[in-house]
């Protein structure tokens, strides 16, 4: 049986993982049950042996570093589809000697777990000036020479790339889907009793239908 491989953040992580934001929480309450995403449609659909390996929260460094933790273990009939995050984010090693990643927004002190973090010599001035840099098309680049790597190592395999943060990032080399915009998003789902713009459950079943027509367009 192939393998479908996924790599991502928040929009494509699970929502069946022991350690779940708020966010997540909150909507599965609201919804009386725990709630499927994009992937689970699809593997509907396709009916391989899924591994989503998604982390909520993450940058692009260490979606890179988890798609080479399990690059050898991916195989010719199976299916590979990265979500990338914004290239804004990015992760320095903290005093637990654990990368830790940054994102715009975030409040430093705390990371979107609720899991305290510090860094040794930064300064909060020094994290949100680096922030500032990257807002410049050198890091789109920079991930696109990830891409091609991945593309030509992976030559054989169906991969597809795409980016829910794709209007920020035009020069990405990803799958561009034009309804991303559109997608309904939890606050719409519930009339802004949940307060959150992830993809609602609706959104993550069309997402679902868009990715399989990429895919085999």
């Amino acid at each position: 049986m192939g393998k479908l491989w996924i790599f991502g953040d928040s929009f494509s992580a699970s929502n069946s993982r022991n350690t779940l934001e708020k966010w997540r929480i909150d909507y599965a309450k609201w919804k009386g049950r725990t709630t499927k995403v994009w992937p689970e449609f699809l593997n509907d659909t396709l009916k391989l042996k899924i591994f989503n390996l998604s982390i909520s929260g993450t940058d692009n460094y260490t979606i890179f570093d988890t798609i080479i933790d399990n690059i050898d273990k991916i195989e010719k009939d199976d299916i590979v589809i990265i979500g990338w995050s914004s290239t804004l984010r990015f992760r320095f090693a903290d005093k637990s000697e654990s990368f830790n990643s940054i994102r715009p927004s975030t409040n430093f002190k705390k990371s979107t777990l609720n899991s305290s973090y510090e860094y040794r010599n930064l300064s909060l001035d020094t994290i949100n000036e680096i922030l500032v840099n990257r807002d410049n098309p050198l890091y789109e680049h920079e991930l696109n020479r990830y891409i091609r790597f991945i593309n030509l190592y992976l030559k054989d395999i169906k991969t597809l790339h795409w980016c829910p943060f794709q209007s920020q990032h035009p020069h990405l080399k990803i799958t561009r889907i034009d309804e991303i915009e559109k997608i309904e998003k939890i606050n719409e789902d519930t009339n802004n009793e949940v307060k959150d713009y992830h993809y609602s459950e609706n959104g993550h079943r069309e997402l679902s239908k868009i990715i399989y027509n990429k895919l085999y367009e």
